[in-house]
């Protein structure tokens, strides 16, 4: 089960700016600490980086664990690079002809158990580096090949049929 507040720790990435760790979500805090040092959703995030992620939300097809969290949540708890990463990789995508292309699952908490590893923790859906992608196809396929090319020429990784994940360096 979830804790019904969180805390966030700003911290610094390499541009300088601070963001919130998403991997800090599902620490309880007791409202005697909330006075001070809570970094607010989004608080320091760029204009780009909030029209990236209202982009991805916008484009989602949200599937259960995304539902169960709420969309906004999900990819809320994405990390600010990987946001505008991907979301320009899903508008080439959708211009070369995948209209469909878009998130469907984001950040999940280990608490939901969902994913293919048995310690959840090991998931980078957890820290808000991963996301399943719809809309490219079936493994192998032409619109599958396409989308790996887009996502490789925007900065992230696909692993798999649609589990990106951002590529650093």
């Amino acid at each position: 089960m979830l804790a019904d507040s969180v805390e966030s720790v700003p911290v610094e990435t390499g541009n300088g700016d601070p963001v919130c760790r998403s991997d800090d979500i599902g620490i309880e805090r007791k409202p005697s600490d909330m006075s001070e040092g809570v970094c607010p959703e989004h608080a320091t995030e760029t204009h780009e980086t909030a029209r990236a992620r209202a982009y991805l939300i916008e484009t989602a097809t949200p599937g259960y664990t995304m539902t169960r969290q709420g969309p906004e949540r999900a990819i809320g708890r994405l990390h600010p690079e990987f946001v505008r990463r991907l979301a320009a990789a899903i508008a080439d995508a959708r211009v070369a002809g995948l209209p469909f292309a878009g998130i469907f699952s984001a950040y999940r908490p280990p608490a939901f158990g969902i994913g293919g590893f048995a310690d959840k923790f090991h998931s980078l859906h957890t820290y808000g580096l991963a996301v399943d992608v719809t809309g490219i196809g079936a493994h192998g396929t032409a619109s599958a090949l396409l989308w790996h090319e887009i996502s490789a020429r925007n900065g992230v990784t696909t692993y798999w049929n649609g589990i990106t994940a951002s590529r650093h360096g």
